[in-house]
């Protein structure tokens, strides 16, 4: 099953679905191998068997996770069960808050069903958990085949989502380096700004080599591309 989900975040479905159903084959019984089999099912456009999967691992595994839920509303929103889709994508929000994919679908379902006030709200919470969100970077970060990743991104746009973010590239002194990198402090128009450094996300880049972000240091001369203070850096590169 874990293969079949790495396949299916490089949306190589073909190859997904055949790593998840020989999983399958191999033990029936797998309940988190069937929540995989309907997130796959999901993406490649195939909601009906997406939904059964989802349902048949929730049988299995009473104690199921919040993923479980999220399946089983993703596939009701594609089969234009919006209300039901609604009770789904709801629970499994109010299990983990700050899960973007299903804030995204929920930013969809609200727009679709007439609730414009809640989508607008929903979007506003999304860009304070981070700032760098997009219909780009929700495309990038969603392993729907072709046709449902433009119905996916046009609900999206249709509902007012950034399209995308301004980004403020800053050549600027170290002044401090606060918990071994994560935080730096720079001048920047003439005002002191923080600058959040994120594992995974922010590429470090010292005398033209990548770098781990304990190598940042009070003094280097550095190009920062970041949204404005207290954001997370997209780029910071030293020499």
């Amino acid at each position: 099953a874990r293969l079949g989900w790495a396949y299916m975040r490089k949306r190589q479905h073909a190859e997904a679905l055949a790593a998840g159903e020989n999983a399958l084959a191999l033990d029936p019984g797998y309940a988190d191998g069937y929540s995989v089999m309907a997130s796959i099912f999901n993406n490649v456009g195939r909601p009906e068997e997406g939904l059964r999967m989802a349902r048949k691992a929730m049988r299995l595994n009473p104690h199921y996770s919040y993923k479980y839920i999220y399946r089983v509303g993703q596939a009701q929103l594609m089969l234009g069960r919006k209300e039901e889709a609604l009770v789904s994508l709801e629970r499994a929000k109010a299990l983990t808050p700050k899960t973007k994919n299903i804030r995204r679908h929920l930013v969809v379902l609200y727009d679709e069903t007439g609730r414009k006030d809640k989508a607008r709200a929903q979007i506003a919470e999304l860009i304070r958990l981070d700032p760098w969100e997009s219909v780009a970077r929700a495309a990038r970060n969603c392993a729907y085949y072709p046709k449902a990743l433009k119905w996916f991104t046009d609900g999206l746009r249709k509902a007012g989502y950034p399209e995308k973010v301004k980004v403020r590239t800053v050549v600027a002194v170290l002044g401090k380096v606060k918990k071994k990198g994560r935080v730096l402090v720079i001048t920047d128009g003439g005002k002191d700004a923080t600058v959040r450094v994120s594992r995974g996300f922010t590429n470090i880049n010292i005398g033209g080599k990548t770098a781990k972000r304990k190598a940042l240091k009070a003094g280097m001369n550095c190009t920062i591309s970041y949204l404005g203070s207290g954001t997370k850096a997209k780029s910071v590169l030293c020499n």
